[in-house]
């Protein structure tokens, strides 16, 4: 029986080149899913690092979408009064879920600004604009033979996966990404 890991997950800007597999695991073991994430992690970490010089917030923003898994309209609603005094954020329940706390490392400093100013998180953007910005730098895939490159769950796909490399179930992940069943989640993983 597979034993239950229970770290948490690295941010994305911290995760090791040697791969998002169990860090025991030799480079030559990790399977070709495994290779091929974490080659997409490496171009997103340089796409995310070139958006940072110009779009500093929605850059943020993004590595939130990415560590959390939450849904952009997720994001964009956080207000100051979700952010609890170690960076944990609320988010309220969409799509008939329920709400959940989340947390990201890469963002923690920014939400905790926004808590103590009391100024809005994210809400100068519409996911409108995010998505244009991604798109300018490349970020995105296009899914199941579309040949448009969709944003819209592109940061929800790489996180279930990077989740998946380290827990058991879909249980967790469903969770994680705020779904009622466990069918939605397996779209994902």
């Amino acid at each position: 029986m597979k034993k239950k890991r229970t770290t948490q997950l690295k941010s994305l800007h911290t995760l090791p080149n040697k791969g998002v597999s169990s860090p025991s695991a030799p480079i030559g073991t990790m399977s070709l899913a495994e290779k091929e994430l974490e080659s997409e992690l490496k171009v997103l970490r340089f796409q995310l690092g070139e958006m940072e010089k110009q779009y500093r917030v929605e850059s943020i923003l993004c590595v939130f979408l990415l560590e959390t898994g939450c849904r952009i309209t997720e994001a964009l609603q956080i207000q100051s009064k979700d952010i609890d005094s170690l960076g944990r954020v609320k988010i309220k329940g969409l799509k008939g879920s329920e709400s959940r706390i989340v947390y990201s490392t890469e963002a923690k400093a920014y939400m905790l600004g926004c808590k103590k100013n009391n100024i809005p998180v994210f809400s100068d953007f519409n996911r409108f604009h995010i998505y244009r910005v991604c798109k300018r730098y490349g970020i995105g895939k296009a899914y199941n033979e579309n040949k448009v490159m969709s944003v819209t769950h592109y940061f929800r796909h790489i996180s279930s996966l990077i989740s998946r490399q380290v827990c058991e179930g879909n249980f967790e992940i469903q969770r994680m990404l705020g779904h009622k069943n466990e069918k939605s989640t397996n779209y994902y993983v």
